[in-house]
């Protein structure tokens, strides 16, 4: 789907790119913001293992922030470009992740320490410990690479 983005807006000006972005996100927010709670709260998304089924906010909440966050990622590693990282902003994602992630795994995930962006992390009181890089961490999980030990348990992102 991104290969077919990416041609299909490929002999357009940024200007237009950025309007067209502007107008769907103005929509997609209406949209999002009108969906009623009973609704949203249906667990109506089923999602790979461990996640299981959530509701349709998870998805706009969680999932296609994290999705965005991570093909921001890959992009950089793919076109060489340096990432620049924001403590505040990803160091948010980041937090949210291994929050989830440790919530996720229970005692099988007991500590974590990503480093910046996001800080040091624990969960759980016994068991392996990991340290690693956030940004790898996060691409782990994602399993855009692989992990041995604790961190072969992915997260959908």
């Amino acid at each position: 789907m991104n290969e077919l983005q990416v041609r299909e807006g490929s002999d357009r000006r940024a200007d237009e790119l950025i309007a067209e972005w502007e107008t769907s996100a103005r929509r997609a927010l209406r949209s999002r913001s009108r969906l009623p709670r009973p609704i949203a709260r249906l667990p109506l998304l089923k999602l790979p293992a461990p996640r299981g089924r959530q509701p349709v906010p998870y998805l706009f909440d969680a999932g296609f922030t994290r999705d965005v966050w991570m093909h921001r990622i890959d992009l950089a590693q793919a076109t060489g470009r340096p990432l620049e990282i924001d403590q505040e902003h990803d160091g948010r994602i980041v937090a949210d992740i291994v929050a989830e992630w440790a919530g996720t795994h229970g005692s099988r995930s007991p500590s974590t320490s990503p480093g910046q962006p996001g800080g040091g992390f624990r969960a759980g009181s016994s068991g392996e410990h990991v340290t690693i890089d956030a940004i790898e961490f996060c691409r782990t999980l994602a399993e855009r690479t692989h992990g041995a030990g604790i961190m072969r348990h992915p997260l959908p992102l």
